[in-house]
């Protein structure tokens, strides 16, 4: 059976059948000591499959039902055969690297002390990667109480050092391999890709040249694909400059190619003189590790498994990808009955023609009509596609490296617990992951350019790997859904144009179709913070045709709402009012709930039924069963087992949202403060004329330690004495080279240094901690709790949808929310990022958002460039005086105060940034038009559309500007007039002097403000606002001071609007 290598995508429907061996199968490939034991290594591939949607709902579909075998396959080739393709892997450049387990009795570098990886055979599974290590280490004890049963069996039942029975039944976990160990190298020369390929048949130097390869193939591929690049020419992944025209080829297309050169492979494998050492395939041990029959693919399926799978949809794809694979394969001979120059069969003779001429000296063997059958490269397209791996949109077929068994687990969800350190791992539940390398290209280890593979984290069971109780089987995929036809949302379909619920009429299609989790999360929602299509059609129908006892218990008010939304035409209000609703999360949970339930009530078979067809079908044809059959009555179970679990309506929580509430005291804060100062002293700052001090309602405080007047300064802040990218970088220099490399490459990939920083900041504070230098003031930084509890970053959709609904600022701070999404994404797939800060800290969300939440709030900036500055980030906000400025005198960053200080009196600075500024990076607003002179109500979504009569501008424009409108100052609305003016095809003609304020454009200036006004008006009505909120649940009253706040500017700029026109 060949072992599936998903990408983080496609994992979103599929899974890896994986079981252990049986403990009759326990043998390594390279040895046979009695001294070894084996422990099986399950990864999953952190890969990215970026192609078409088609391609991926394709691949998605042919991937879940493969991970539905049966445990029972054929049997898989010999150990001879492993240990042909170890010979074969070394003797051509491959590397196993040594590793020395940390909990080994030796602390040597001797290899027979540590661990040593493999391949092994495994029951169900075929080949797999394994670990071998000695069993006289001492952790081998872990693994085994040979010795003690005898002990165990005669000695008291209350005796502490004999396991109880339960206990022995319970298998124990530890890590024999350190975290991110290099397991072992591939060398380039053992890399199938696109580029390899053609390097040998369309490159001219090469001896296997074929003059027409590279045209009939991509003609064959764009006749198939007439939407896609056909053999787009690929360059290494590190390399942005393609051939050609910026494109790439998509996955399919590359499949259709591997499998071309796979099969031309075999057939010289198979079919030559033994005698003849120049004949043969080089890849001839790596083919007989491959699966000797077809992946049982969706298209692999015939009728019968057709009609057991029971679902159209998945038949009309299985039946179309084999169609365009026959195709491909034989071009329109097939239809004619005689030859065709553009077809995959003809390609292929010609491959294997070039090959036995060059390697017979220009005497070409007849090509074997086996070597040119359809089933085989169907068989090998099954090959390709589940076992190559995906590196920036580029297939890599890379032996031994897809032998890594398959398991279900994200690494961005995958949080490793701080107790795995010592050693210990959760039980069964805990798959190796492996990121691709960081840059996405084969690194050079040598002379040659060579691939390193490195694992995440690997899983050793104590038991015998045959346990059943550990297999990760399709049952333990997340990532698998089912489908919910979208008739089942409603009760009652009523007919297009009519308005009443409870008519009888059938012609209304309600919704399309989603595919459902087991968590109730919706495969079609996409990954996009902010955006949620299916559930808000969901919502959407639920509201305008769902019923108040089923679901709602104030139904008519919020469809009155929603209708009036509609009515305004402002999409942003009918998505508010009609999809984001309060409650409407819960509603489209229970909107689920009701179609699973029909969808169970109106199901053709029961469940009893089903597995009364799986056993038969296991057993049809004698030993192994009809196995796609199985499969597909298997693939019909688990969607059902998905649909009966999401129509438990005790899966709904009842509870409203819930909001972390966070003690911000902190009893060892004057210790904290003490330490900090006594730091802040002992840098002999060239000024330093505060003091860090709690003070209360804000935490902490700068106090002036003497008598201030205007313009002095009264903090100095030298180089070494502050974090930024540079310093960040001298520093690492000293205490950790490994650390500096990885600044320095993030330093060179971005020119602000956030990433820098952040990363620095995590190790500072979570990696040393109290062995940096800088710990004293990371130490008096607000914790994780404390700042998820108040800052935006951490804000959830829901409660800004019901709190800050209708502002322009809830999806400034989702697109904030986005990049943050995006930024830790990025780290989290960097092995260099994993090997310096740890999976621990780098795979915890609340951890990298804490960190960025840290240098978007206490960032100061001079000379272009962020800065974090201890003790002077501390200085509180307010309006009063000139605007902060930081600068450079004689070296060091100067701050002068802006207005005459006592000693004792707390320094404030004026930042001059607008409440939304403030709100969505710092956590606090100036909470009136007065307290805040520089405040204005953010105002965007405002876009140039080509059927605009000043369509011709928006090239001119970025594609969403902002404007931030002021109550009290009508200038503010110049930017907004001009671009109106613009975007309705009014004169934009004007001299320096004048005014876009004129009364042309008036009247779309106030539609603009009505509309705004609306949105937060709906807020006020539904009773959001939060004057009397306790202030343990601060986060919910700043949300509607901000968008109180905002309300009252666009209600004032609509006066001084209304002023200008009757002046």
């Amino acid at each position: 059976m060949a072992k599936k290598k998903k990408s983080t995508a496609a994992a979103a429907k599929s899974s890896k059948d994986r079981s252990g061996p049986s403990s009759s199968s326990n043998h390594a490939a390279t040895s046979s000591s009695n001294n070894n034991r084996f422990a099986v290594i399950g990864a999953a591939l952190f890969v990215t499959l970026c192609c078409s949607i088609g391609a991926v709902n394709f691949k998605s579909l042919q991937s879940t039902l493969s991970s539905f075998q049966s445990p029972t396959s054929p049997p898989p080739p010999s150990e001879s055969t492993g240990e042909l393709f170890l010979k074969w892997f070394t003797d051509n450049g491959g590397i196993f690297h040594p590793i020395s387990s940390s909990t080994a009795a030796n602390d040597d570098d001797d290899a027979s002390s540590g661990v040593q990886i493999t391949i092994h055979k495994f029951d169900g599974l075929g080949w797999g990667l394994a670990a071998i290590f000695n069993a006289t280490s001492t952790f081998d004890s872990t693994f085994s109480n040979e010795g003690n049963d005898d002990a165990c069996e005669s000695a008291s039942q209350n005796d502490e050092s004999c396991p109880s029975p339960s206990q022995q039944l319970q298998p124990a976990t530890t890590l024999i391999i350190p975290h991110l160990a290099p397991l072992f190298t591939v060398p380039s020369n053992l890399i199938i890709s696109i580029s390899s390929i053609l390097d040998t048949y369309a490159s001219p130097s090469n001896d296997y040249y074929l003059p027409n390869f590279y045209h009939v193939v991509n003609k064959v591929l764009l006749a198939s694909f007439p939407r896609g690049q056909g053999l787009a020419k690929m360059s290494s992944p590190n390399n942005n400059r393609r051939s050609g025209n910026n494109v790439r080829m998509g996955l399919v297309e590359q499949d259709v190619v591997i499998a071309m050169m796979l099969m031309t492979e075999e057939c010289l494998h198979h079919h030559h003189d033994d005698d003849d050492s120049t004949n043969g395939s080089f890849w001839g041990p790596y083919l007989n590790m491959l699966s000797s029959t077809p992946i049982p693919r969706l298209d692999t399926f015939d009728t019968e498994e057709y009609a057991m799978l029971n679902d159209a949809t998945l038949e009309m794809v299985g039946r179309s990808s084999k169609e365009r694979l026959k195709s491909m394969f034989y071009g329109n001979a097939r239809n004619s009955g005689g030859d065709d120059d553009v077809s995959v069969k003809t390609v292929l003779r010609d491959m294997i023609n070039i090959q036995q001429r060059t390697n017979k000296n220009n005497n070409p063997a007849v090509v074997p009509p086996t070597c040119l059958e359809f089933d085989t490269f169907h068989k090998f397209i099954g090959i390709v596609s589940s076992r190559a791996m995906v590196l920036k949109g580029i297939k890599y077929l890379t032996p031994l490296a897809e032998m890594i068994n398959y398991s279900p687990v994200s690494p961005l969800e995958q949080v490793v617990h701080p107790s795995r350190s010592s050693g210990e791992l959760d039980e069964c539940n805990a798959p190796a992951q492996q990121p691709p390398p960081h840059d996405g290209s084969a690194e050079d280890t040598t002379t040659a350019t060579t691939t390193t593979i490195q694992i995440f984290e690997i899983t050793v069971q104590s038991t015998p790997v045959s346990s059943s109780k550990c297999m990760p089987s399709y049952h333990n995929n997340p990532y698998h859904c089912a489908v919910i036809h979208g008739r089942h949302f409603l009760r009652r379909q009523v007919a297009p144009g009519r308005s009443d619920p409870n008519s009888n009429l059938t012609q209304f299609v309600s919704l399309e179709d989603v595919c459902v989790r087991k968590d109730m999360t919706i495969v079609e929602d996409g990954n996009m913070i902010g955006r949620r299509p299916a559930s808000d059609a969901i919502a959407i129908t639920s509201l305008l045709l769902g019923e108040s006892t089923d679901m709602f218990s104030n139904l008519e008010v919020l469809k009155s709402k929603c209708i009036t939304a509609i009515e305004s035409n402002d999409v942003e209000r009918i998505e508010l009012q009609c999809a984001r609703y309060p409650g409407s999360r819960r509603i489209v949970k229970l909107a689920l709930v009701n179609a699973a339930q029909r969808s169970v009530s109106e199901a053709d078979v029961t469940m009893e039924t089903l597995s009364s067809w799986l056993e038969e079908a296991e057993k049809e044809g004698g030993e192994g069963g009809n196995e796609k059959l199985a499969l597909a009555v298997r693939f019909r179970i688990e969607e059902r087992k998905i649909i009966d679990s999401i129509s438990d309506i005790s899966l709904i929580d009842d509870e409203p949202l819930k909001h972390v509430v966070i003690d911000a005291s902190d009893d060892d804060l004057e210790a904290k403060l003490s330490s900090f100062n006594t730091f802040m002293d002992s840098l002999n700052l060239p000024v330093n004329k505060i003091r860090a001090q709690a003070v209360e309602g804000m935490r902490l405080g700068a106090i002036a330690t003497e008598d201030l007047e205007s313009e002095d300064a009264y903090i100095s802040l030298p180089p070494n004495t502050v974090i930024d990218a540079t310093s960040a970088v001298a520093e690492a220099e000293t205490s950790s080279p490994r650390l500096a490399a990885l600044l320095k490459k993030l330093d060179s990939q971005q020119s602000d240094g956030f990433d820098v920083m952040l990363v620095y900041l995590l190790h500072e504070r979570f990696v040393r901690k109290d062995d940096s230098e800088w710990w004293p003031y990371l130490d008096l930084l607000p914790t994780v709790q404390e700042v998820s509890s108040s800052h935006p970053l951490f804000f959830e959709e829901d409660e800004m949808n019901l709190h800050l609904g209708g502002s322009d600022v809830r999806k400034f701070i989702l697109r904030n929310q986005g990049r943050a999404f995006e930024r830790h994404a990025a780290l989290a797939s960097d092995v260099d990022v994993h090997e310096v800060l740890g999976s621990d800290v780098i795979l915890d969300k609340s951890i990298v958002y804490w960190a960025t939440a840290m240098l978007d709030s206490r960032s100061i900036w001079w000379d272009g460039r962020r800065h974090l500055t201890p003790l002077l980030d501390l200085v509180n906000a307010d309006s009063i005086g000139r605007a902060h400025e930081t600068k450079v005198e004689e070296s060091s960053a100067v701050t002068r105060v802006s207005r005459p200080v006592k000693r004792g009196e707390q320094v404030f600075e004026n930042y001059q940034q607008p409440n939304y500024l403030l709100f969505a990076f710092h956590g606090f607003l100036l909470e009136s038009l007065e307290s805040n002179p520089s405040d204005c109500a953010l105002l965007g979504g405002l876009s140039i559309n080509h059927n605009d009569p000043g369509a011709k501008f928006a090239s001119r424009l970025q594609s969403s500007p902002t404007f931030c409108i002021s109550g009290t100052n009508i200038d503010s609305m110049e930017e907004l007039a001009q671009f109106l003016r613009m975007k309705h095809g009014l004169s934009t003609n004007k001299l320096e002097s004048e005014s876009w304020l004129n009364e042309d454009v008036v009247p779309y200036l106030t539609q603009v403000l009505k509309e705004r006004i609306s949105r937060l008006g709906d807020l006020t009505e539904s009773g959001t606002e939060l004057e009397d909120e306790p202030t343990q649940q601060r986060r919910l009253h700043i949300m509607s001071r901000m968008a109180i706040s905002d309300l009252a500017h666009f209600q004032a700029a609509l006066e001084l609007l209304k002023e200008r026109v009757d002046f």
